[in-house]
Order: structure tokens, then C-alpha cells, then sequence
């Protein structure tokens, strides 16, 4: 998918929430309380992180792939 049709899909959400409204709690938790500006690393880690975590949901990791991830963090696919 295109970037400009993902940014379509997320402005015709059908949730009454925007995506960064349902991200937010996320963030906050992430940040562990912090008020600072995430950096530009740290969104980027966050990131890699929530894909982590739908790759597993989506079972697109095997366990090989899993254990990578657990051991030297997440990757570019």
C-alpha cells in the first residue's frame, strides 16, 4: 500500500477516534511518565516495536524470527 493511500484509509477511519488518538496511550506509556519530546530514535524504536508486535499478532514471525527479534531487537523487513 502507498503511503497516500494510507493516509486516505487513516482520515476516512471508520472509528470516531483519529489514529493518534488511539496511539496516544500508547505513547504515554512508552514514555513512562516523561513530558519531553519523543526523539527521532525513540519514535523510530516505538515503531519497530508496535510492527513487532503485529507481525506476531498477524503470524508473520516464526520462531527463529521471534527469538532474532528478542535477542537483537527488531529489524527492517
Amino acid at each position: 500500500m502507498s503511503l497516500n493511500n494510507l493516509l486516505r484509509r487513516v482520515k476516512k477511519s471508520s472509528s470516531k477516534k483519529s489514529w493518534i488518538e488511539l496511539l496516544r496511550p500508547i505513547i504515554r506509556d512508552f514514555k513512562e511518565g516523561s513530558n519531553e519530546a519523543l526523539s527521532p530514535q525513540e519514535v523510530e524504536r516505538l515503531s519497530l516495536i508496535i510492527r513487532f508486535k503485529i507481525d506476531l499478532e498477524e503470524g508473520n514471525l516464526n520462531n527463529i524470527e521471534m527469538e532474532d527479534t528478542v535477542n537483537h531487537g527488531p529489524t527492517f523487513h
